[in-house]
């Protein structure tokens, strides 16, 4: 199955040595976990936390994690990130 739409980066957490965990808001299908493999390779580039995009992602309808196909940046809010981030430190 896959799914596609407009999401919001709310969640993102390392997994293993080469994947991470992301959990994005989408509007139409709400809150997906997907796993993007490779972050730990050069030149793959993680979304950052609040970021908005177009994600496409590929998911069983067994499973309640998917895997990302691609992730669109709309628009980018890194104030908003920062500020979090200290929040939580």
């Amino acid at each position: 199955m896959f799914l596609n739409g407009t999401a919001c980066l709310l969640r993102k957490s390392a997994s293993g040595e080469n994947s991470t965990v992301l959990s994005f808001l989408m509007r139409e299908e709400g809150l997906q976990s997907v796993i993007l493999k490779g972050s730990g390779k050069k030149g793959m580039e993680i979304p950052d936390l609040f970021q908005v995009g177009e994600l496409s992602l590929r998911k069983k309808t067994t499973e309640s994690i998917g895997y990302i196909e691609e992730f669109s940046l709309i628009e980018a809010f890194p104030g908003v990130a920062r500020s979090y981030e200290r929040l939580i430190s």
